[in-house]
């Protein structure tokens, strides 16, 4: 099973996406977010509502609160 946190987000937005009823990522995001996280693009052209706005912000969250808390 594929949860966010196996994707490298960080466990406070974890915490959030659970809070929200989001508790397994969509294909979109199982290919992207790990892209992401490591500062790498990744281009995508799916229709909407796949959980491509998801996809793109997590990793941007997870950088701020990595930015916030003192970690590269």
């Amino acid at each position: 099973m594929c949860d966010f946190l196996s994707l490298g987000i960080d466990a406070r937005l974890d915490r959030a996406l659970q809070d929200l009823k989001l508790s397994k990522p969509t294909e979109v995001q199982k290919q992207a977010i790990p892209f992401f996280c490591r500062k790498k693009t990744w281009p995508c052209n799916r229709k909407p509502g796949t959980g491509k706005t998801l996809a793109y912000l997590l990793p941007i969250f997870h950088m701020l609160l990595d930015a916030k808390s003192g970690h590269s």
